[in-house]
């Protein structure tokens, strides 16, 4: 469905579940594991990268929530 965005877990990462996400015009977000050593460093080099200069040029949002309740306090950073 377009403008919806898919979390998947590894499993997404393949290129045919990869490719129906895209061509109904979706977004997604994929789990990305330390097993795969070059490419998990090449995300995470980006990310400081990135953070250290503020996403400058990048286009990005930010939202931070924090909630409480069933007794206990969730903070998410997205």
């Amino acid at each position: 469905m377009p403008g919806c965005i898919i979390t998947i877990d590894a499993m997404g990462t393949q290129t045919a579940i990869a490719s129906q996400i895209l061509n109904a015009k979706a977004d997604y977000v994929l789990a990305l594991k330390g097993n795969h050593p070059i490419l998990y460093g090449q995300v995470k080099n980006w990310f400081e990268q990135q953070l250290s200069q503020g996403f400058t040029g990048i286009i990005h949002s930010y939202d931070k929530r924090v909630e409480k309740g069933h007794h206990r306090t969730e903070k998410r950073q997205i």
